[in-house]
């Protein structure tokens, strides 16, 4: 029996020109640092909104709005990339500083979560199953290829094109996804404001042989002590 851990909501929308986004869309961004690296602030920012819509935290009133006009939309993005995540074009920002920036906007905003960067292997799975029987999107990082840098592998997004059917449509590495469902064999994750499909033995393989655990790995919200 397939095991399916999933958030409780449906997942932020965003909207331009009569069109909406399964998540935030960076290439829809008015700015060029932002559309060429603005993946990880793409996904905080579609957290916090979650956080808002539908758990109650403080956050921005633009959060109630679904779908979320993309002018209001970029704004927020803007301003937490800058108030919070430190970006340098075209790195864009790594898991550690996105955890710490995740965690001053909880702690500025009284939102009794803190985020870390990373967990052992063993437990990838079972956190992220866990985070989301929580109603708590997980980002996710699709490394980069060290130490093997130029090898220029990647990791493939799917489309479900019929039942039990999926097809590659497209792939990735040093980038951010948010995963809002995960089953024993898939994980359906919000990327470039579409709704796609990664395979679990997929994501393993990728960071056994193209990248490292350090950057291959996942954003774990927990409740801050003494809550």
């Amino acid at each position: 029996m397939t095991m399916e851990h999933q958030l409780k909501h449906p997942y932020i929308r965003v909207e331009k020109d009569g069109s909406c986004a399964y998540g935030g869309r960076q290439q829809w961004s008015g700015r060029w640092d932002l559309r060429q690296c603005g993946c990880g602030a793409v996904a905080m920012t579609d957290l916090m909104l979650y956080l808002t819509r539908y758990h109650g935290c403080s956050g921005p009133a633009e959060a109630a709005l679904d779908p979320l006009p993309l002018a209001d939309y970029d704004r927020l993005c803007a301003k937490l990339q800058r108030t919070y995540l430190p970006m340098l074009p075209p790195f864009g920002i790594n898991g550690l500083s996105l955890a710490v920036g995740i965690s001053l906007y909880c702690k500025a905003r009284g939102i009794p979560l803190r985020a870390r960067w990373g967990v052992r292997a063993r437990e990838f799975w079972t956190v992220m199953a866990d985070m989301l029987d929580r109603d708590l999107p997980v980002i996710v990082s699709v490394g980069q290829n060290i130490p093997k840098f130029w090898q220029n592998k990647r990791l493939n997004l799917y489309r479900r094109t019929g039942e039990g059917v999926y097809t590659a449509v497209s792939a990735v590495r040093a980038h951010y996804v948010a995963v809002t469902a995960m089953d024993d064999t898939w994980l359906t994750v919000s990327s470039w404001g579409k709704q796609f499909y990664i395979h679990r033995g997929e994501y393993e393989q990728f960071g056994r042989e193209h990248s490292l655990a350090l950057i291959h790995n996942l954003v774990r919200l927990e409740p801050q002590k003494g809550t």
